[in-house]
């Protein structure tokens, strides 16, 4: 399948998408591109990876670049076709969409071309990570001992446990079947967003995620998560019709030690902890690099 092709899956799916949630056009146009836009990157980056001059470093932030491109012109072209009340709503949502797409495409593409480079010259590509079951967007905490030892850098490493305020509240206001279903779903994208090229995004339970960013000390793990709390606190989740915001606490510990990954993991929930007194902030460990 061509770059045509994959472009017109994704509208396919798009289609599908909002013919099957027509009461809630709002809903449909988000689930339409929840699932179309990450389909198409992947998609294209595979093909784009596959060319034979993708491994050439002139040309890579060419390709990558025309990824972006192709993923931003099936979002406008999606949205050319929303009328009504929903124009505002079906506007956000794609340029939310944009955002998410744009930030990630570069990083993956190196990551493809470079596996498909490993794979052509006889050494297999690494296995798949794990996935956290329920849900299958973010890793699998499993993953998170053997990425922490490889991610201890010139700057050490820094581990942030995020917690869902007032979580409990929202499930018994929706029920947690429909927070699981919209909510949930997309708060995951988000993190796995943001994080995608910097580090890895684990999902903990239901309201808890921890991030590992490599090669990363205090400093600048504060700077990320004022950012991932305020791109949280700012974003406006479709929960079966409602318009839900939410916002999240945060604890931060780093170290240099290899071998603190379950210390510097624990130090970072409970500087959570203490986060959680306030709500819609983050805390530093003692624990610091």
């Amino acid at each position: 399948m061509g770059a045509n092709s994959a472009v017109a899956k994704a509208h396919q799916t798009m289609s599908r998408n909002m013919q099957a949630n027509r009461g809630n056009m709002a809903m449909a146009f988000r689930k339409g591109l929840n699932e179309a836009v990450p389909e198409l990157s992947a998609r294209l980056i595979e093909l784009y990876s596959e060319l034979p001059d993708a491994s050439d470093e002139k040309k890579e932030p060419e390709l990558a670049a025309e990824v972006t491109r192709q993923v931003t012109s099936f979002i406008k072209s999606s949205l050319a076709g929303q009328r009504g009340s929903h124009v505002a709503t079906a506007a956000r949502e794609a340029a939310n969409a944009a955002s998410r797409a744009e930030m990630g495409i570069r990083n993956s593409f190196k990551l493809a071309v470079h596996a498909r480079s490993k794979t052509l010259n006889g050494t297999p590509s690494p296995p798949a990570r794990r996935k956290q079951d329920k849900f299958e967007i973010l890793d699998s905490p499993r993953e998170f001992p053997t990425d922490f030892i490889r991610s201890v850098g010139a700057l050490g490493v820094s581990v942030i446990f995020v917690d869902l305020d007032d979580f409990k509240k929202l499930n018994n206001q929706f029920t947690e079947p429909v927070i699981d279903r919209t909510l949930l779903r997309e708060l995951m994208g988000l993190l796995r967003a943001l994080v995608e090229g910097r580090g890895f995004a684990y999902a903990e339970g239901g309201d808890e995620f921890v991030i590992t960013l490599p090669n990363t000390n205090t400093a600048l793990a504060e700077a990320f998560t004022i950012v991932l709390l305020e791109r949280i606190r700012n974003a406006t989740f479709d929960v079966d019709g409602h318009q839900t915001k939410v916002t999240a606490s945060a604890g931060i510990a780093s170290t240099m030690n290899t071998g603190e990954g379950q210390v510097c993991r624990e130090a970072a929930s409970a500087a959570k902890r203490d986060a959680k007194n306030g709500r819609d902030r983050h805390v530093v460990s003692d624990m610091r690099t």
